[in-house]
């Protein structure tokens, strides 16, 4: 006899004749649209599984996203496996990744927990599993001087840090120039596992991820390209990036450039003062996904 491959209800001959064949008597699923997606969760898998065996990732924000934000996970060969894209118009960060950019096969998923959170925190689940992976918090009074984030298990234990390699170089960042690209660095028990390193660009934010230092397999490989994607999309603004980023609400975390909001089709307004973006002219609120000053937020470029 059939067993319902959603509820694991067998069929009994008493149902034969009075439920269609096709349908479980107890829950009511159409037994082939469950095994298609079964059959489909299981290719998702297998392909996330694939794309976790790179050493090295690039994550490349798309410049000509004008709502939300978009972002390609490139392998060592330069080719998109995976695409990320920031929901427009949320209070919540809320970025989904994709197989491609059709967006028909979620793999994963980063949200964060609270609005406004000046030491943001983002959990990362597994959309294949439905699995929490672990979390990511920003730690905001550190970062005003050099950024930091903490890295957590799906319990919320602390495992790694990600901070900024220089303190000179952050300084300088902060006072002299945003342009100088950031390079960050991922420790777990003091032991360096990987490093993301901002490409100058003055048109896309880039950012490379390298695992050479992981020589044990400790760090979970979706968790660095979370990490990379969140670099990206809260810290990479600040990159020499004219077009910025979009945050959460669909507005535009801009650079220094006071030509950003011809991209972003002037979403440095309220929205962006709001919510951190805008640092050009008289700055933002000095948003909570920004990294910003605390106060009245960041004036002319540098500020974090």
């Amino acid at each position: 006899m059939k067993i319902c491959p959603s509820c694991n209800f067998e069929r009994r001959p008493i149902d034969e004749g009075i439920i269609p064949e096709t349908e479980c008597p107890k829950c009511g699923v159409i037994y082939a649209k469950v095994e298609k997606y079964a059959d489909a969760a299981k290719a998702e898998a297998g392909y996330l599984s694939k794309i976790l065996t790179y050493q090295t990732y690039t994550v490349r924000r798309q410049i000509l996203k004008l709502i939300g934000a978009a972002f390609n996970v490139l392998d060592p060969q330069g080719v998109s496996v995976l695409y990320a894209n920031l929901k427009a118009f949320k209070l919540k960060e809320d970025i989904r990744l994709y197989s491609n950019e059709d967006m028909l096969h979620e793999l994963m998923v980063i949200t964060a927990r609270d609005i406004l959170d000046f030491s943001a925190a983002y959990d990362v689940e597994d959309s294949t599993t439905n699995e929490k992976i672990g979390a990511f918090k920003r730690r905001g009074f550190q970062s005003m001087i050099k950024d930091e984030w903490v890295m957590m298990d799906r319990h919320d234990h602390e495992i790694g840090i990600i901070k900024e390699s220089s303190t000179a170089l952050a300084i300088m960042r902060r006072v002299v120039s945003d342009l100088i690209p950031e390079s960050l660095s991922l420790e777990m028990n003091d032991n360096k596992v990987c490093t993301f390193d901002f490409e100058f660009n003055p048109l896309v934010t880039k950012l490379s991820i390298d695992l050479f230092h992981d020589l044990h397999g400790r760090l979970d490989r979706r968790m660095a390209i979370a990490a990379g994607i969140l670099l990206c999309a809260i810290e990479g603004r600040h990159e020499g990036n004219s077009f910025g980023v979009s945050g959460s609400s669909g507005t535009s975390c801009s650079d220094s450039s006071a030509n950003s909001s011809s991209d972003s089709g002037g979403d440095s307004g309220f929205f962006g003062g709001f919510f951190g973006g805008g640092d050009s002219g008289g700055g933002g609120a000095g948003g909570d996904f920004s990294g910003g000053d605390s106060g009245g937020g960041d004036s002319g470029g540098g500020g974090d």
